[in-house]
């Protein structure tokens, strides 16, 4: 076994595996170093439920950059196993709050479904 690699990922939690995936992918040599034996229950990404989100507050810059759908439903088709149990989103906060219009402007910005905020 050769100890060359083309790359190595440190921490293989959610981000780090889905990088070691693609990477491996391409057909380059991987190393995924972590410090707990997988799987585990020790990252910041495990047990059963997780949020995507799409509509950044803190920037709409943020959106392109998350193709977290895609890509699940992708590892969905290659595993022939459902992953993925999208539901919705509630962004709350006083109208005219950072988190209110940050995400409504970044929502509108890339054509995102946003209902008009309720006042309660």
């Amino acid at each position: 076994m050769s100890n060359k690699y083309d790359v190595a990922v440190i921490g293989v939690g959610a981000a780090g595996s889905s990088a070691t995936y693609h990477l491996a992918k391409t057909g380059k040599k991987i190393l995924a170093i972590d410090q707990f034996h997988p799987p585990h229950n020790s990252g910041s990404s495990h047990r059963q439920s997780r949020i995507i989100r799409e509509a950044y507050f803190e920037s709409p810059v943020y959106e392109p950059l998350v193709q977290a759908y895609r890509l699940w439903y992708e590892l969905e088709k290659e595993s022939a196993k459902k992953l993925l149990l999208k539901t919705g989103g509630l962004m709350l906060g006083k109208p005219g709050s950072t988190v209110v219009k940050g995400a409504a402007e970044s929502a509108l910005k890339h054509n995102l479904p946003y209902p008009e905020c309720k006042t309660y």
